[in-house]
């Protein structure tokens, strides 16, 4: 894999990972969009994955210090996956600029929750997460070398195993 971005004196690669592979370890599969990253020349891959799985709980507090716990199963509005990625705002060229906000803005609005109603899948090692994608958000990580945030969150609405 290399690594584009701007240098005090000319544009292109700066750095070239050859020693080593990055592999696809983590990969999130969107019902339409397919896999992101599809390959690894992507310029994107998944850096952080987050999530929460939560049981819905009422404790019950009574007199002489007992307390009660009733478990009520899965809680789908408790249950979350947050999966940050990083891409880069160059194409693999070096000389251009890729596209990967306008591909993840569509790949967005192609999958999320409103307009599909198939589950994503986060593939991490040998376990997989299934839910709906309710959120993608964005932001600038390094301006200097053109790299890019996204997080896409899913919710879990079943239990996972």
């Amino acid at each position: 894999m290399y690594v584009f971005g701007n240098d005090k004196k000319s544009r292109g690669c700066f750095h070239a990972w050859n020693e080593f592979k990055i592999t696809n370890g983590v990969v999130l599969t969107m019902p339409s969009s397919g896999d992101i990253p599809a390959s690894d020349q992507d310029p994107i891959f998944v850096v952080s994955v987050k999530f929460n799985l939560r049981e819905k709980v009422s404790v019950v507090q009574c007199f002489n210090d007992t307390n009660y716990v009733y478990a009520f199963g899965h809680d789908p509005r408790g249950s979350m996956v947050s999966v940050q990625m990083l891409a880069f705002l160059i194409a693999s060229d070096g000389t251009s600029d890729s596209d990967i906000v306008g591909t993840m803005v569509s790949n967005y609005a192609q999958d999320r929750l409103s307009q599909s109603l198939q589950q994503a899948t986060l593939s991490i090692g040998s376990q997989s997460l299934n839910g709906f994608v309710t959120d993608l958000a964005s932001s600038t990580g390094n301006q200097e070398y053109n790299i890019q945030y996204f997080t896409a969150n899913m919710l879990l609405t079943e239990p996972q195993e």
